[in-house]
C-alpha cells in the first residue's frame, strides 16, 4: 500500500511531510496540499501535522548536503504553486539525500533540478518586478497600503526589501488573491489575514502623482505597445494608478 501525503499548504508543512516520510519509511504515491483532490484511488491518505522542529531539521539536512542557495531555490520553486510541484521537489530531495555525487545537487541540467530551477527563476523575476511596480497609497497618518495580485505567492519575499525602503512608515501589503498580507509596525513585519477584505477607495496624493507622472512621461506616438505589454503584462495593471487613467493599449 502506498500513501498520498496531505499537508497544510505551507513550506514548513511540506518539509514536515518530508521528515515524516523518512521517519516512517512511507511508500509515497504523491504529496498534496489539503486544498487539492487526491487522484490516486488506490493509495491511502496520510495527513501530516506541521511541526517547526521537523521542518528545521529537513532544512538543515538540505543545507548540509547542498548549501543555502539550494534551499532558497527549493523554497522559490514551492512558491510557484504549480500543480504537482511538491512531487518534483520530493523527487529532487530523494536524489539529493541518496546521491553520493557531490555535484548532483547543483547540476542545472539534471532532470530533477531543471524544472525546479525554471520555476524558481520565474518566481524571482516576479519578485523583482514588484520591487518596481508596487504602489502604496496613504490611508491614514503615516500609514500606507498597497494591494497586489501576483501570479506566484511572492508576498513574503517582498518583506525585507520594503522594510528597508520604508522603515519609518507603517504599511500593509495585501495579496487579495490569496487573502493575506504583511503588516509593518515600525519594528517588525507580521503576516496578517483579513476576512471579507475591501480595499480602501481613497485617492491620495501618491495616486495622483503616478497618474500625472505617467501622462507627462509617455509619448503615445513613440510607445511600442507590444513591447510595453511584454515588459508589463496586463495582469498587473489593475493595481497601478497610472494605468487606471492612462492610454488604452
Amino acid at each position: 500500500m502506498k500513501y498520498t501525503i496531505i499537508y497544510d499548504n505551507t513550506f514548513a508543512g511540506f518539509l514536515s511531510a518530508i521528515f515524516e516520510i523518512y521517519r516512517l519509511h512511507l511508500p509515497v504515491a504523491g504529496i498534496l496540499s489539503k486544498n487539492e483532490t487526491p487522484l490516486d484511488l488506490f493509495s491511502e491518505l496520510y495527513s501530516v501535522e506541521t511541526r517547526e522542529e521537523w521542518a528545521r531539521r529537513v532544512e538543515r539536512a538540505i543545507v548540509n548536503q547542498a548549501g543555502e542557495n539550494i534551499l532558497d531555490l527549493l523554497y522559490c520553486a514551492f512558491l510557484s504553486e504549480e500543480q504537482g510541484v511538491e512531487n518534483k521537489l520530493f523527487t529532487y530531495i530523494q536524489m539529493l539525500f541518496s546521491n553520493e555525487n557531490a555535484h548532483f545537487a547543483k547540476n542545472p541540467a539534471s532532470l530533477e533540478m531543471l524544472p525546479l530551477l525554471k520555476l524558481a527563476q520565474s518566481v524571482q523575476r516576479e519578485k523583482h518586478l514588484f520591487y518596481g511596480i508596487l504602489r502604496f497609497q496613504e490611508v491614514g497618518e503615516n500609514f500606507f497600503f498597497a494591494e497586489i495580485e501576483p501570479k506566484y505567492d511572492i508576498l513574503q519575499l517582498l518583506a525585507n526589501h520594503f522594510q528597508r525602503r520604508f522603515k519609518k512608515q507603517q504599511w500593509v501589503i495585501f495579496d487579495s488573491s490569496r487573502q493575506y498580507g504583511l503588516y509593518y509596525n515600525l519594528e517588525a513585519v507580521d503576516v496578517i489575514f483579513i476576512e471579507n477584505f475591501t480595499p480602501p477607495e481613497k485617492q491620495d496624493q501618491f495616486t495622483s502623482f503616478w497618474q500625472t507622472y505617467y501622462k507627462s512621461a509617455i509619448i503615445e506616438e513613440r510607445l511600442n505597445k507590444r513591447q510595453f505589454r511584454r515588459m508589463l503584462p496586463e495582469r498587473y495593471w489593475k493595481h497601478l494608478p497610472e494605468r487606471q487613467k492612462a492610454y488604452s493599449l
